[in-house]
């Protein structure tokens, strides 16, 4: 009996493009989703806080809501004040890393072509969409958390 010699592939890494098109779909999937789960976070706790600050609770830092003040905890300022600051611009970001082809420059607009011959762009916008949930809910408590103990509390105000 012969053993049948193995055969070797060369595993090549992914190009520039491809990177570029894997963070891009992610950020703005991610920006989008979080801007939106900003707005419902908001609107829950607005509903649930007291329209005079409650110092025994900690509830202490003011949230204007079209010219009413509610007053929020530093944890809630603190999630509120980064998903509102940090969303679009992620969206940006995401959309300046993107590659693209056919760029067209008009008064005010631009339009391009995605420039994505590998296809990842589509999957990491899926993973950045089913990832926001998590980073969200599970990871942002424990991080907003580090920060209001380290005392860094942003607020809308």
């Amino acid at each position: 009996m012969s053993a049948k010699p193995s055969k070797v592939t060369a595993y090549s890494l992914p190009s520039l493009a491809a990177i570029q098109n894997a963070i891009a779909g992610f950020l703005i999937s991610y920006g989008f989703e979080s801007f939106c789960w900003f707005f419902v976070i908001e609107q829950k706790w607005t509903h649930a806080a007291p329209r005079n600050p409650l110092a025994i609770m900690g509830l202490t830092y003011p949230h204007n809501v079209h010219r009413t003040v509610v007053y929020f905890s530093a944890f809630q300022a603190s999630v509120c004040a980064i998903m509102f600051f940090t969303s679009i611009p992620l969206c940006f970001v995401g959309a300046a890393l993107m590659t693209k082809k056919n760029v067209q420059r008009r008064l005010f607009r631009i339009s391009w072509d995605v420039g994505d011959p590998e296809g990842v762009y589509n999957w990491a916008f899926l993973s950045g969409a089913l990832a926001a949930p998590f980073i969200i809910l599970v990871i942002g408590p424990y991080l907003v958390r580090y920060l209001n103990s380290c005392g860094f509390v942003p607020s809308l105000g």
